[in-house]
């Protein structure tokens, strides 16, 4: 996971688990064994290389007062494996400075992916815990920030280490009540900043800070200063070339919490000043456009050209996401990267950009062209062998105008075989967020779904990014009112087209999307059979069980269920359970943290006591992203369920 080159491009440092937890292991280039470079407690994330190729900083948490005390116990009992030794970081810990809460794990803002815990994987299996792991001591909270999605309980605090890349005892660089993230280095190897939020109010606002410590030439950090002016969620930065400053994506409107704002790229001064660079664009710098193949697209931070004078970043734009290009003084921003599309991720080369991208009918491969996006070519074609034995589905791109004077953006793919004149099952696909997009991807779920005969209807309805913040915001107080009118319309749209059969009509979705499906059929009765996976049903009961969705509702809605909580069960699809008829399955992984499974649980007692038809299957682990980073069998699983259950209702 997350190789990085080293600066001579000789050796690529990369995080495993082959040895248990998550570690940094370096390998030659030109082959060979790959050696383990760190032996911490419990696992590593964001990697970098100094610029020299002396040091690596990396990110791990830290112990608490809590693991120190039962570190001892178990040593005062005899337990001599658990003495502290080089694997802890208690023994490596040189204090230097503090850090701040890791973005990835505060909220939804920020576009890194944890790395995921030991233990989720069959190599993990005989990884010894810690006394404090065991599970049979009780944890004592008192921060707002617990868990997370994906990681679990966040107790304990992520703080930067730095390791000789030859070999040697890591040293730890920040400490304190807080977490550290996203570590870069100046363009000349002196100093380090760092993305934190070191303020008694972290737990309360989307806020990350950039922080600048001084490493000298023995890797040892000295005295930490703030950069920015602590008003601003930055969810990736880095040294601008000069090394005067800074390049960001960042926003700030501080309270809200899942992607809802467009962030926008800045760049910001040592001494504070900021400059917006697109803020004439309308759109967020972030790929944003949802799959089912993945559920981050790596690391998105701004990237230069050569002489430093260009900033490439990504956008996405009514259902693609493309690379930009802006420079660093201000002026015209140009698309670089085009096409009906997402570019997931892209580098620099020198000689052109590397990317890669997906389509509706191309999973995911890499491509590159010159500076100015000219000259692409292909360079895999790594699915070849299983793309030409499948019939995939070019999508009908189609918009509809509402009644606000905008116009809504869908898709319709049609079935295999498809014949003119032949009437064929709808689905109807929700994407999830609420402030997420559909488009010009490969979704596996939806070719599947052709294959199968049914017509898929996708659509980005108001709320979804990628068409304007205005846009965005239009469903904030108003879930399942101008979004529910959308995808009612497209539907209408669909029928009109003349191939579509209105007595086998099915909806699904998942997350936001399994809200709307729950929120959809209680409100029509169009439909034959629905599918709501990782849903919410109880907006006032899922504001305090998930991992930041108090955050979320409280943006959305304007204050907490306490405060308004007419307007919470208003919108709450539980409450008009008795007008719910079609066929309802619910899918849910028991350890998602976002939307607890106590949400499809709430929903399947209440159909059931009413005796309608709900079936609702749990799947043991895989987390909110169960469909994306799910464990392979229990994706097929999930898949196998819902195609079942659709053919039950709709064939």
């Amino acid at each position: 996971m997350f190789p990085r080159w080293s600066p001579l491009g000789d050796e690529i440092a990369f995080i495993s688990t082959r040895s248990g937890k998550p570690q940094i292991w370096i390998i030659r280039v030109d082959g060979g064994e790959a050696r383990r470079l760190t032996r911490t407690k419990r696992g590593i994330s964001n990697l970098t290389w100094s610029p020299d190729g002396q040091w690596i900083v990396f990110a791990t948490t830290v112990d608490n007062e809590r693991d120190e005390m039962l570190a001892a116990e178990a040593k005062s009992k005899g337990d001599r494996k658990k003495e502290a030794s080089p694997s802890s970081d208690t023994e490596n810990r040189e204090p230097g400075t503090q850090a701040v809460p890791d973005p990835s794990l505060r909220s939804g803002q920020a576009l890194a992916a944890p790395v995921f815990a030991a233990g989720e994987w069959e190599e993990d299996a005989e990884d010894e815990k810690d006394p404090e792991d065991k599970g049979d001591h009780a944890w004592q909270l008192d921060q707002l920030h617990f868990k997370a999605d994906g990681a679990g309980l966040t107790l304990r605090r992520t703080h930067l280490f730095i390791v000789p890349s030859k070999g040697g005892t890591s040293k730890q660089l920040t400490e304190g009540d807080w977490d550290a993230a996203s570590p870069r280095w100046s363009p000349d190897g002196k100093s380090l900043a760092f993305l934190a939020n070191r303020e008694p109010d972290a737990d309360y606002v989307n806020v990350q800070d950039i922080f600048v410590m001084p490493i000298d030439s023995d890797g040892k950090g000295g005295e930490i200063r703030r950069v920015s002016n602590h008003d601003s969620s930055i969810g990736s930065m880095d040294w601008l070339p000069t090394g005067d400053g800074f390049a960001v994506f960042a926003h700030r409107r501080i309270n809200e919490a899942a992607f809802g704002t467009n962030p926008q790229l800045w760049t910001i001064s040592l001494d504070g000043k900021v400059r917006i660079l697109t803020e004439g664009l309308d759109r967020p710098v972030a790929p944003l456009v949802s799959g089912d193949l993945r559920s981050g697209s790596g690391e998105n931070r701004p990237r230069f050209s050569k002489d430093g004078s260009i900033i490439y970043f990504q956008v996405t734009d009514e259902g693609c996401a493309h690379v930009y290009s802006a420079p660093v003084a201000g002026g015209e921003i140009k698309r670089v990267i085009g096409g009906e599309r997402e570019a997931l991720n892209f580098d620099l080369a020198e000689d052109g950009i590397i990317f890669n991208a997906t389509t509706p009918t191309l999973a995911n491969d890499i491509f590159k062209a010159d500076f100015d996006g000219k000259n692409e070519r292909r360079l895999t074609n790594v699915n070849q062998d299983i793309i030409s034995r499948l019939e995939l589905s070019e999508p009908k791109e189609f918009w509809i105008d509402r009644p606000d004077g905008g116009r809504v953006q869908g898709w319709l793919l049609m079935p295999s075989g498809y014949r003119e004149g032949e009437k064929y099952p709808l689905i109807l696909q929700i994407h999830g967020g609420p402030h997420m997009s559909y488009g010009n991807v490969y979704f596996h779920e939806f070719q599947l779904m052709a294959a199968r005969g049914d017509i898929v209807l996708y659509t980005n309805p108001r709320g979804s990014q990628g068409y304007g913040q205005a846009f965005s915001d239009a469903i904030l107080n108003d879930w399942g009112g101008v979004d529910y009118d959308d995808f009612m319309a497209c539907l209408d749209y669909a029928i009109s087209q003349g191939n579509v059969d209105e007595k086998r009509l099915g909806v699904a979705g998942g997350s936001y999307g399994g809200y709307m499906v729950t929120w959809i059929i209680g409100h029509t009765q169009r439909f034959k059979a629905a599918v709501a996976s990782r849903m919410v049903s109880n907006l006032v009961s899922a504001w305090g069980s998930g991992d930041f969705t108090w955050m979320l509702w409280n943006w959305e809605f304007e204050g907490m269920p306490q405060e308004r909580m007419a307007l919470y069960m208003e919108r709450s699809p539980i409450s008009y359970v008795q007008q719910m008829h079609t066929p309802l399955l619910i899918t849910h992984a028991e350890d998602d943290l976002r939307t607890n499974i106590e949400q499809g649980d709430q929903m399947f007692t209440a159909l059931k006591v009413l005796k309608r038809e709900v079936k609702m299957v749990r799947f043991p682990s895989g987390g909110h992203d169960i469909s994306r980073t799910g464990k392979p069998s229990l994706r097929v699983e999930r898949l196998g369920c819902i195609l079942d259950w659709f053919d039950q209702h709709l064939k």
